[in-house]
């Protein structure tokens, strides 16, 4: 990816951040609560579940990998689609599992802390997005995510989901 293509992402992403943000900041406690246009999930839940991927992203701007990548911001949804028989895919049990501690957490949140911890993250998410001068990040294994010790020698290097993606795939998947 060359700079100028670089620069449009790393624009798309603080743009699209940006916005979240502003919709977070206008959301009082009662509106948390609301239905969101995702089937079973409230507002706070899908705004828990954009911080997450915003940790994520901070995380993985900062951890270099010396090797190539094996997966772009396309081919990372894959795994979601029902028909991809992944059990990260809709309908899931592991899909539940995640969707139960998203509902947990994010209800447990005191009134305007969980739009604060977005503001936040997104805004450290960006900058370290800009100031990221890797070409590939390795992601967290889902061992590793459930709190598991990292089994390779890259242990201390963030990875995102078992796999190695370009900080500018993670900007444009982040960004959508």
């Amino acid at each position: 990816m060359n700079a100028l293509a670089r620069a449009a992402v790393e624009d798309a992403l603080e743009a699209g951040y940006q916005n979240m943000t502003v919709v977070a900041d206008g959301l009082d406690e009662a509106d948390l609560m609301l239905p969101s246009r995702c089937a079973g999930w409230a507002i706070g839940d899908v705004l828990y579940h954009q911080l997450l991927d915003a940790r994520r992203a901070l995380r993985t701007f900062a951890s270099p990998s010396a090797d190539p990548p094996d997966i772009d911001d396309v081919g990372y949804w894959r795994a979601y689609s029902p028909q991809s028989g992944e059990h990260e895919a809709r309908g899931s049990a592991e899909a539940a599992e995640h969707a139960r501690h998203v509902r947990i957490v994010a209800s447990a949140y005191p009134p305007g802390a969980l739009a604060w911890e977005w503001r936040e993250t997104a805004a450290a998410a960006c900058r370290s997005a800009r100031a990221c001068p890797h070409r590939a990040v390795r992601p967290l294994t889902r061992h590793e995510r459930r709190g598991g010790r990292a089994s390779s020698p890259q242990a201390g290097r963030v990875r995102r989901y078992g796999e190695l993606t370009r900080p500018g795939n993670i900007q444009a998947r982040d960004g959508v």
